[in-house]
Formats: C-alpha cells, sequence, structure tokens
C-alpha cells in the first residue's frame, strides 16, 4: 500500500463499479486507514485491517458488494473501537454504550454487533456494573437506596438487576448516613443551630437515605434533640419516594 491522500472522505457513488482498484493508498495522517481508488478516482475510505480481512489489492475487480461489506465492516470496528475506549475509562452499562454510539452516528444494526461481542469477551455486563457503581458509591459518596435505584436506572440498568445488587451489597444504610452527615456537619458549623439541622436533613434527603436512617444521623452529627426540636423534628415530612 503506497502513501496517497489524506483525511477520510465520504464514500464516491459515483465511483463506477464493477472497476479494477488502481490503488490503495494510506492516508498521511492516519496510518491505520487506507483510501481505495478504482481508475484514477477515489472511491472509499476504511481502516486498513478491512482492507487485509477482505484482502483488497491493487488490480482486483471492486464490486459495490465489496465495497458495501468494506464499509460495513469499518463502521463496525470504529464503533467496536470507540467502545472499548469509553470501558477503559470506567465501567459502563449497556444503555450507555448504545446511547454513546448512537451519538456518534453508528446505525442499529452496528449498534447491536458491538453489544453482542462486548458481551462475548465480557467487557459488558450490567449485573457487575451495578454491584461496581454500588461499591465505589459506599466507598466514595454514601448514597441511599432511593438514591443508587435512580441513579442506575437511568442508566438504563434492569430494576431486578439493580434488587440483586443493593441485596448482594449488604450495605449499613445508618453507618454511611451517619458517616455522611458528620462530614457534612463540618462545613455548618458557623450556621445557627436549627438551619445546621434543616440543611443536613436536605442533604441527606438529597443523597436517597430513608427517613428511618435520617434522624439517628443527624443527632449523631449535631448532638441529640431536645423535646422541642424533637417535636419540630416529626413535623418535617418524609418526600415522596417516587
Amino acid at each position: 500500500m503506497r502513501a496517497r491522500g489524506d483525511a477520510d472522505r465520504a464514500p464516491d457513488d459515483q465511483c463506477a463499479l464493477p472497476g479494477r482498484i488502481t490503488s490503495i493508498a494510506t492516508q498521511s495522517r492516519r496510518a491505520d486507514r487506507v483510501n481505495v481508488f478504482v481508475g484514477e478516482s477515489y472511491c472509499f475510505s476504511c481502516r486498513a485491517e478491512v482492507a487485509v480481512r477482505l484482502h483488497l489489492q491493487t488490480g482486483m475487480v471492486l464490486t459495490s458488494e465489496i465495497r458495501d461489506r468494506a464499509l460495513e465492516e469499518d463502521a463496525y470496528l470504529t464503533a467496536y473501537a470507540a467502545s472499548i475506549e469509553l470501558l477503559a475509562h470506567r465501567g459502563r452499562s449497556e444503555r450507555e454504550i448504545r446511547d454513546r454510539l448512537r451519538r456518534k452516528g453508528h446505525d442499529g444494526p452496528v449498534i447491536d454487533r458491538v453489544i453482542a461481542r462486548l458481551y462475548e469477551n465480557r467487557y459488558l455486563d450490567d449485573a457487575e456494573f451495578a454491584r461496581s457503581w454500588i461499591e465505589n458509591r459506599a466507598t466514595h459518596r454514601p448514597r441511599g437506596d432511593r438514591a443508587l435505584r435512580q441513579e442506575l436506572r437511568g442508566k438504563g440498568v434492569d430494576a431486578q438487576v439493580i434488587d440483586s445488587a443493593l441485596a448482594g451489597a449488604e450495605l449499613d444504610q445508618q453507618a454511611m448516613a451517619n458517616d455522611a452527615a458528620r462530614k457534612r456537619a463540618a462545613s455548618l458549623t458557623q450556621l445557627e443551630p436549627d438551619v445546621q439541622k434543616r440543611r443536613l436533613i436536605g442533604f441527606l434527603q438529597r443523597r436517597g437515605f430513608s427517613w428511618e436512617v435520617i434522624k439517628p444521623a443527624v443527632e449523631s452529627a449535631l448532638g441529640p434533640s431536645d423535646d422541642a426540636e424533637s417535636a419540630e423534628f416529626e413535623t418535617l415530612e418524609e418526600p415522596d419516594s417516587g
């Protein structure tokens, strides 16, 4: 393959096929891609790997079927490489991969093929993703079950998979709420006690902790309430969990 041409161009629909390949030129800016010429005309670009797999070579007759196969393989390998790059940064759910590939312009059949290969190679596993997500949150940014469910559902994880992951994690919700409350309370010391309490309650609610653990967590961080404060606390309503 000799060097000729640079960046990718869209396939030329005017390329007369069938026709004889006159050049397979390595792109000057991307050594992993080639431009294929028929006669004196540019025809299409693809990964060098695709050209090798399909045994493309100068002198052979290129048909529209072979060109289309090359473009399909190129789209698939490009999408697969993009998904591996995404997974290299952190674990992803199936829907996250699908959404990202769709935004990159890949069509449904290509995405389905990529997803199947990721599962085959065990690079994709929503159950493992959910377990890892919950473990990471518990270690770095504790959340209640409600918030964890919302986060994972937002990433397209099935509700039963989430239930199983949460059950297996056996999280100590009270201990996590207590720890989160103490850390947050340290930044509220300049406020009036009643403001501290309301801010802390709101913080724990947003973290998805259930109402049953919020009161003990607040008292753990700020000290026990007197009778008047306790009565005021009881007037606060738990937010709708739906």
